[in-house]
């Protein structure tokens, strides 16, 4: 009976963490398939955000136009990270406005990101997780066949 409890628990754990995970992935890649549109923006004035202890970003204010309509946005930079506000406040001194590509809803033109990167690591991720749990399954498989064979094996031999 404690063995049932055992993968009982297994399974419960990791496929909740499985669940978690396909979550995760689904809202990141409906955010990346949402922005399909892109065009030109300005932006108007990078500030420095705080993120965590060592942990500092610029965030780009900007704006751009679709359809004879303005929008504006605010987008912080996943990819460079400053270790102390000194470094990012040096980093964003030098700057004048400058063009980058936006991208953008076609639905809904308020909602844009600067950055639209694939999720490939939570993906990966997700694949691993659900290795994990494949394999969990495979060796609850194996030990019960294992004892059932056993099981016979005593029954045959007496």
């Amino acid at each position: 009976m404690q063995g049932k409890n055992i993968w009982l628990g297994i399974f419960t754990v990791s496929g909740v963490v499985v669940l978690w995970m396909l979550g995760s992935v689904l809202i990141k890649l409906q955010n990346y398939y949402a922005l399909e549109d892109q065009a030109t923006a300005m932006v108007d004035e990078l500030t420095v955000k705080r993120l965590g202890q060592s942990d500092f970003r610029l965030e780009a204010h900007y704006h751009f136009e679709v359809g004879g309509e303005i929008y504006q946005g605010r987008s912080v930079n996943k990819q460079v990270v400053f270790p102390n506000q000194f470094a990012a406040e040096k980093a964003a001194e030098g700057f004048s406005e400058q063009q980058t590509t936006v991208w953008y809803s076609k639905l809904s033109p308020k909602k844009s990101s600067l950055n639209r990167a694939f999720p490939y690591k939570e993906c990966f991720h997700l694949i691993l997780t659900l290795g994990v749990f494949a394999y969990f399954l495979w060796l609850r498989g194996f030990v019960s066949r294992s004892r059932e064979e056993d099981a016979d094996e005593r029954i045959n031999s007496t």
